[in-house]
This record gives C-alpha cells, structure tokens and sequence, in this order.
C-alpha cells in the first residue's frame, strides 16, 4: 500500500502526515527530498525528452519511496506528487492510492499570501506548460496563477483517479474531525490507534486577517510571477545529513511512543 496526496499545498499536508506518524504503522513523510520542484517541476512539464539530472532526480525520488517503504506499506503527503511524479509513481507500483486534499481556492490564495506575499513559490506549476491540462496561452500573474493551480491540480487527479487502487476525496474544512478520519482509513483498511479527538490544527487559519490579506492581494494583483533562477552550488551532502538526522529523529520517536504503548 502506497498512498500519496494530490494537494495545491496549504491544505493541511503536514499534519495530515503527523496524524498518519501517530496512529498508524505507515512510514509517514511531508516532503522527503528528493523534492522534484523548481527545474524538476518544469522539466516534467514541458519537455518530452528530460536533461539527464532530471532523470536521476526523478530515479532518486522512486528509490527513496521504495528504501523507505516498510512492510509493504507507505505514506507521502507532498503537493509534488500530482504535479511532477504522480504518473511515474503509477508505472513503478501497483499499490498506489491516492487522498484528493482540497480547500475553498480563495482560502489557499490568501493562506500562500499570508505566507510569503513577495516571493515567488518554486512548487508552482505555471499556465502557461504545455502538459498542463488547462493550460493558458500566456503567463499569468503569481496570484492569478494561484487560483488557476487548484483547477489544474483537482483536473490532474480527475484524470489519473481511475488508475489509482482507491481514492478519497478529504475537505480541509474536515482536517480536525475524527469521524471524517475513521471514514478514510476504513475506506483504505488500514489498522490505527484508538482516537476519539485530533489535534487543532490553526497552523494555515486566517481567521481575522482575511480582510486585510484580500486587499493586499488585490492591490498586488498583477504582480508577475517567476520561477526562481537555479542558484549555483552543490548542497547534496549536507541535504544528506539533513535527512539522516531527520529520519534518526523520527524513528526515535517511534521508538519512544511505542515503547509508551508497551
């Protein structure tokens, strides 16, 4: 069983994994590297013969969901996965189900604003790909583009959900019922933990700012928006020891907690 997200980021990825590190058995993960954003994004968009280090990423990216696959089973909750992997992921394993995690598009727009309302994000797909379902003849601005990104993400999972072994379809407005929880892992039969209440998740409300947030983006409508130049250096080993420290980090968590259970 490997299941990943189809989501436009600021849906609730990160702790939709938490809450699968929690209660499950499944290897949980939000965004492992290799990430397949930026010039990987792009590549996979818009060329039909790929450069060959965006090759290897791609290759990296399939040996890491197998090495970090542990009895058969498997979990990723990470917005690149319908945008750059998904199809890739779908030739190599047979077992592949997927959760459409979907929120109100203008609440995705204001929460990326909130976030980081001068920056152009580098996990953006863009109009204008040829790949793209819905694809636009023009570049359009960041936040513009933003909006049309849900279309083209939901419209990406429409079209790959029959090749899928199940789906589920989770709103973000339910993020914190446990009931819709219990819904989704009898769906996928996967064994949990008891619970009966889910940690409050307010890491992307906008309660009170929304206003605010609006008519910043409003007054910045036709911002443009760019892919980030690929900046020079190799980082590769020290990403190396990031994620070993990161992975030491989680298995003595898991460590711990089921040593509690016991």
């Amino acid at each position: 069983m490997h299941i990943f997200t189809c989501s436009t980021g600021r849906c609730g990825t990160l702790f939709m994994s938490e809450v699968f590190r929690t209660l499950t058995d499944i290897p949980s993960f939000h965004e492992p590297r290799p990430f397949c954003h930026a010039e990987t994004l792009e590549a996979v968009n818009t060329k039909v013969v790929y450069p060959k280090h965006i090759v290897k990423e791609l290759e990296e990216k399939v040996s890491q969901v197998e090495t970090d696959t542990k009895n058969r089973k498997y979990f990723e909750a990470n917005q690149m996965f319908i945008k750059s992997y998904a199809e890739l992921i779908l030739e190599r394993f047979r077992d592949v189900y997927c959760i459409y995690l979907y929120r109100n598009p203008l609440e995705v727009l204001a929460s990326y604003y909130k976030k980081r309302p001068e920056r152009w994000n580098d996990w953006f797909l863009q109009s204008r790909w040829p790949k793209n379902i819905l694809q636009t003849s023009n570049k359009l601005p960041f936040y513009y583009n933003c909006l049309w990104q849900c279309l083209e993400v939901e419209e990406r999972y429409r079209a790959l959900k029959k090749h899928f072994r199940k789906t589920y379809e989770f709103d973000f407005r339910k993020i914190n019922d446990s009931g819709e929880w219990k819904k989704l892992f009898r769906r996928f039969r996967i064994k949990h933990k008891p619970f009966d209440e889910l940690p409050d998740v307010r890491k992307n409300d906008i309660p009170g700012e929304f206003s605010e947030i609006m008519q910043g983006i409003i007054t910045n409508w036709d911002m443009p928006g760019e892919m980030p130049s690929v900046k020079n250096g190799n980082y590769s080993a020290l990403r190396r020891m990031i994620d070993i420290a990161k992975n030491m980090t989680t298995s003595g968590q898991k460590e711990l907690e089921e040593h509690a259970i016991r």
